[in-house]
């Protein structure tokens, strides 16, 4: 067992062990070798990131939320809020300068390329969560982040498959922060179904399971923000449910009980479709990407084009 083998053991450890500080600093060592990540090496570094972020996001939340009762708890949860702004603030500045500084310059790999820079622009989404109340700072912000997003998809686009994974999820993440930040749920309807019919139009064969689980997120993402776009009532819950009949429908009879039910009642639960530090992880109160257990087998055997039979064109 090399070096890297011996970090990433250790990394995986500590994830173990909820050590989500150490996860990450020991395959930050790795990335410090001025070499080229793996895929097993990413993900267990956003991995690491994202749950030391998540430490201070829930916190942060929680109490920027929560209604002081007298003058001296708002004193208290002033301070509160104040210090773990600025933690997250600091994290954010440190995940930036690794991806600028080592992740990218020893990038080679077009998708690593790109994930690199989808990340950055999740981190400048991250930010956000640090600016209190409107104004210039959060305009600058959300500029920076959009131009970020922007590259993203650009270099996606430019290099990756339209059935690629990585380029699936830039699309999904500028989509959502075009809808959600921005509240363009024009924009945002237009690169989710463009994703899809993109990702139709060239598949080699029928999408593995990761690749599926984002395409559906995007149908659903399309049709909730379609129906924010014309000012009405539409039924988001019957509508994941025509999305999951679509794709499943060859093997409905084989699958058992379908998860549709379950997804399409969190669906219809008005959670924001909200950015994700990683790949498969998520904030709290955001959309979360599905685990593998989750999966009907019977997705991935269905073709792209069932998706875009549920999918009305955007105006």
């Amino acid at each position: 067992m090399n070096n890297r083998e011996f970090l990433l053991a250790r990394a995986r450890a500590a994830e173990q062990s909820g050590a989500h500080i150490q996860m990450a600093s020991l395959v930050r060592q790795i990335a410090e070798m001025a070499v080229e990540l793996n895929g097993d090496e990413r993900k267990a570094l956003v991995g690491g990131y994202h749950g030391v972020a998540c430490q201070v996001l829930e916190p942060l939340r929680l109490a920027a939320s929560r209604e002081p009762r007298n003058a001296t708890e708002k004193e208290v949860l002033r301070r509160v809020t104040s210090l773990l702004r600025a933690k997250l603030r600091n994290l954010c500045a440190e995940m930036g300068l690794l991806i600028n500084g080592t992740l990218l310059p020893a990038s080679g790999d077009p998708e690593n390329l790109v994930f690199y820079r989808k990340w950055y622009a999740d981190v400048l989404r991250l930010a956000l969560e640090t600016v209190a109340e409107p104004g210039q700072e959060r305009v600058a912000i959300q500029k920076a982040c959009d131009a970020a997003y922007q590259k993203a998809v650009t270099a996606a686009e430019r290099t990756l498959r339209p059935d690629n994974a990585v380029r699936l999820c830039t699309m999904l993440h500028a989509a959502i922060f075009r809808a959600d930040e921005l509240e363009d749920f024009s924009h945002a309807t237009r690169m989710a179904y463009s994703a899809v019919e993109d990702a139709a139009a060239e598949a080699a064969g029928p999408p593995q399971k990761e690749e599926a689980a984002i395409l559906f997120l995007l149908a659903r993402a399309a049709h909730t923000w379609m129906a924010k776009e014309e000012g009405s009532r539409l039924s988001t819950k019957r509508q994941v449910e025509r999305s999951w009949e679509d794709l499943s429908e060859a093997g409905s009879s084989a699958a058992g009980n379908s998860p549709a039910a379950s997804w399409a009642e969190e669906a219809g639960s008005g959670e924001s479709l909200s950015w994700s530090l990683g790949e498969s992880a998520h904030p709290p109160g955001t959309v979360p990407m599905p685990a593998a257990e989750e999966y009907t087998p019977n997705i991935s055997a269905q073709p792209l084009s069932g998706l875009l039979h549920q999918l009305p064109h955007p105006k």
